[in-house]
């Protein structure tokens, strides 16, 4: 992500890598940037190497909280030599002329709060990568956030505060930003889209820097088949100098096709105003201690989380099943192990009821108790009780 400051903000050039080369250079961008602290020591630094199998499920916080309002706006494609620009970095829209016309460029609602679209710019490679792979292409869409603690209307009447007015704390700062990101994957078909003002880019930013003729875009077309398929979520930086942190990072699971002519063009442009650097992507920045969170839709692991769920219902099911059927056993067994106390109470029953059913008593009597056998200390006085049941049976039987 491009950070546009003002001219002669950033005297000292800065490098993606050595002359002639093709790939990024950590040594270069490290000695070159180094005069930018946060470039060196930050330890919330993008870009970053994504690694899905770690990245939280955070549905409550991410899902469908992204929604794009972005007007049709005619723009000035521009190369502003480390890259393709479109837009400038202010929440005013621009003119063929640069002129200010007080129109909005739009705004995206992210997790519930407004942020002012400022301006796209693309790198190839890809700066962050995906379980470590690269893309031919992405596409950084750069925000503000509009918070009235920060932001008020200008004094000229529009929706947008301007610094001549001495108004807005925001505006020309890299305070309070965030990037929705877009991956561009390398395809045989070129991107429609992007070819409606792809090859108004100058071809050499050192001696051109705007398109000859303007062109109107929707650029929400380039964002809004993707929220479907959810995205990613960290806190991060700016990926050129100064480095800012604290810049709200989102990047979308799916990709965008992109065709090998299209990205040669932004290949060629680079070169001619890089000393032949063929590429700008910031290297892969260590996430240190950093949680990257990301949406319930478009993860693996959504059919698995499912699958967890349903087993774990089941878990819980049998052991509640267990937990009666061992219930009932204790019950049966209670029952069948009564104290000898019972059991004398019972034997006394059947004598009594002997006179009637003699039969019946004897059997009752004559059947073993579980009880009678495991409390030895009780034994004889059962076995006596049942010798004089079983007399008093036969005198009244006798009679």
């Amino acid at each position: 992500m491009l950070a546009l400051v003002p001219s002669g903000a950033l005297a000292h050039e800065w490098l993606y890598a050595p002359p002639n080369a093709d790939d990024a250079d950590s040594y270069s961008q490290v000695t070159t940037w180094a005069q930018w602290p946060e470039c060196v020591v930050g330890r919330e630094q993008s870009p970053i190497n994504i690694v899905t199998a770690h990245a939280a499920v955070a549905p409550r916080i991410l899902d469908d909280s992204i929604d794009i309002k972005w007007p049709i706006r005619t723009v000035t494609p521009k190369n502003n030599k480390h890259g393709f620009q479109i837009h400038e970095q202010s929440p005013e829209h621009y003119t063929g002329d640069q002129e200010e016309t007080g129109l909005p460029k739009g705004y995206t609602i992210l997790r519930n709060e407004r942020y002012n679209f400022y301006q796209a710019n693309f790198h190839t490679p890809s700066e962050n990568t995906i379980d470590g792979k690269s893309f031919a292409m992405e596409a950084h869409f750069l925000h503000q956030l509009d918070d009235e603690e920060f932001m008020t209307k200008s004094s000229v009447g529009t929706a947008w505060p301007k610094k001549k007015d001495g108004q807005g704390t925001l505006v020309g700062s890299f305070e309070h930003l965030a990037v929705l990101s877009v991956m561009f994957e390398l395809s045989s078909m070129c991107n429609p889209l992007l070819d409606e003002f792809w090859d108004l880019f100058p071809p050499d930013g050192s001696k051109t820097a705007y398109a000859r003729k303007s062109v109107e875009v929707d650029l929400s077309k380039l964002i809004e088949p993707l929220l479907p398929g959810g995205y990613y979520h960290w806190d991060g930086s700016l990926t050129t100098p100064p480095c800012t942190e604290g810049v709200d990072w989102n990047l979308f699971k799916a990709p965008l096709p992109v065709c090998q002519r299209q990205v040669d063009t932004l290949k060629s442009a680079l070169g001619r105003t890089q000393k032949g650097v063929t590429v700008n992507n910031r290297v892969v920045q260590p996430i240190d201690d950093r949680v990257v969170t990301q949406t319930s839709s478009g993860t693996i692991w959504r059919p698995l989380a499912a699958l967890s769920f349903a087993l774990s219902v089941m878990v819980v099911g049998l052991v509640f099943a267990l937990f009666i059927l061992c219930r009932k056993l204790h019950k049966l067994q209670k029952a069948g192990t009564a104290s000898p106390i019972v059991w004398r109470q019972r034997t006394k029953k059947a004598a009594a009821d002997a006179a009637e059913t003699p039969v019946k008593a004897v059997n009752d009597l004559s059947a073993p108790t579980e009880a009678a056998m495991d409390l030895e200390k009780n034994e004889a006085a059962l076995e006596a009780e049942a010798e004089a049941a079983r007399k008093k049976a036969a005198a009244a039987v006798a009679e």
